[in-house]
């Protein structure tokens, strides 16, 4: 719980990081920096033939180029379920017939509130891509064994995609 919130350190167009003064369970209170920001979604894309839609970007803030799901953080007032329909329109090109949750993870929660909601796209129907201005995007298509092998060859990387797609493998049936 937060007891007292010193002024903003910084606010950008996506978040705010701030030092915050926290009472832990045990009264004793506790000054920690703190990334603030909107929930995003993940979306699987997965085809009818059990391939998956898999997103190759570079990311300059790791200057790395990485394997990826669909993903994307929400406008205000925007669902994630909302959110993840459109980056997959934006991102890969489809739009989902059902898009089912997976669950949620929080990204790092000793740093950032950063809330990830997980999807899976079925029933997919190609349509033109809308990528943001900032966004170079090859997508790409791979078997889902392919894709969990990419996990565990440390191919695929993104915390978002490694959670959302071993979530699906989770439940897929045996």
């Amino acid at each position: 719980m937060i007891s007292q919130t010193d002024p903003p350190e910084y606010r950008g167009d996506v978040v705010r990081v701030r030092r915050e003064r926290h009472r832990l369970p045990d009264g004793r209170e506790v000054s920690l920096d703190a990334v603030r920001c909107p929930a995003g979604a993940t979306v699987v894309p997965l085809l009818p033939d059990g391939r998956v839609v898999l997103l190759r970007q570079f990311r300059p803030i790791v200057g790395a180029e990485l394997c990826e799901v669909p993903a994307g953080t929400t406008n205000p007032g925007e669902s994630p379920e909302a959110c993840a329909r459109r980056e997959l329109v934006e991102e890969a090109g489809y739009e989902a017939g059902r898009l089912e949750r997976l669950g949620e993870i929080l990204v790092d929660p000793g740093l950032t509130d950063d809330r990830l909601f997980l999807f899976v796209a079925r029933d997919l129907r190609p349509v033109a891509r809308r990528p943001e201005p900032d966004e170079a995007i090859e997508v790409f298509v791979v078997p889902l064994t392919e894709a969990y092998r990419m996990i565990d060859a440390g191919e695929i990387m993104d915390a978002g995609t490694v959670a959302a797609l071993l979530s699906l493998r989770c439940r897929a049936p045996e």
